[in-house]
């Protein structure tokens, strides 16, 4: 009827395959499996020349699916490959299986410009960083002994913030221009002892050091903590104990 080449096989549902040898030993190339629409099944790889075979928009590409819902691989113009949903807003989801059992590992969602959605843990060797920004201006890292949160641009400051009550806050700030000093949004309670270096600041006029409850007793103790030497005792009636003398141009005694 016309010139194409056609192979076929007249018996229902029987495949057509195509034999070779390979090696002495005959094997089955291809098998299109006509109870299948001719699946086909390739014994081994398939290697392809994507400029000659397959074109597509001017690129070397190919397309699977139906006209509703295509998936592209292809190439750009300095040989990267791409991998595409043709259609609006669908997923690009990575399966695998663990066990016996098929799983979705890795979800982009195309809604969403994207958003990548793991199905587990994501993990990284040590010394291995996580960068973020477009200058990667923000780092976190594990180094196998110690964690650290770096801002490597200058006078960045890092913010730790939280969801109070439905209103964000910043419930720690540390100000790098200004050595890194720490701003808390509300009191700092400490199971254990907190040691200065230097000195503790107010940012008005008042300081005040205070215990958490009443009857308690307030300690200065300027030679270690466990030391009484050059101690001040303040118990809760307001009486003070000095360990040593007192020294002052006028001392006045009610």
């Amino acid at each position: 009827v016309n010139s194409n080449l056609g192979i076929f096989s007249r018996i229902q549902d029987q495949d057509l395959i195509l034999y070779g040898n390979d090696g002495g030993s005959t094997i089955a190339a291809l098998t299109l499996d006509m109870s299948n629409s001719g699946h086909a099944t390739f014994n081994y790889g398939i290697v392809a020349n994507f400029s000659s075979l397959f074109k597509g928009n001017g690129a070397a590409s190919l397309e699977w699916g139906n006209a509703s819902a295509t998936g592209v691989l292809s190439f750009d113009g300095s040989d990267n490959p791409i991998i595409r949903s043709k259609l609006s807003d669908k997923d690009l989801i990575f399966q695998g299986n663990d066990g016996g059992s098929f799983f979705t590992a890795l979800t982009l969602d195309m809604s969403d410009a994207g958003v990548a959605l793991f199905n587990s843990d994501i993990r990284l060797v040590d010394n291995a960083v996580i960068r973020l920004g477009d200058g990667q201006d923000f780092r976190l890292w594990h180094d196998g002994n110690h964690n650290t949160i770096q801002s490597t641009l200058v006078d960045s400051d890092i913010y730790i913030k939280g969801n109070d009550g439905g209103s964000t806050i910043t419930m720690l700030g540390f100000d790098t221009s200004a050595g890194g000093n720490a701003t808390f949004s509300g009191s700092v309670t400490s199971s254990s002892d907190v040691t200065a270096d230097t000195h503790f600041t107010s940012s008005d006029s008042n300081a005040t050091l205070s215990s958490s409850g009443t009857g308690g007793n307030v300690y200065l103790r300027p030679n270690g903590k466990s030391s009484t030497s050059g101690q001040v005792h303040i118990i809760s009636s307001g009486n003070a104990t000095f360990s040593g003398k007192i020294t002052a141009p006028e001392l006045t005694i009610t």
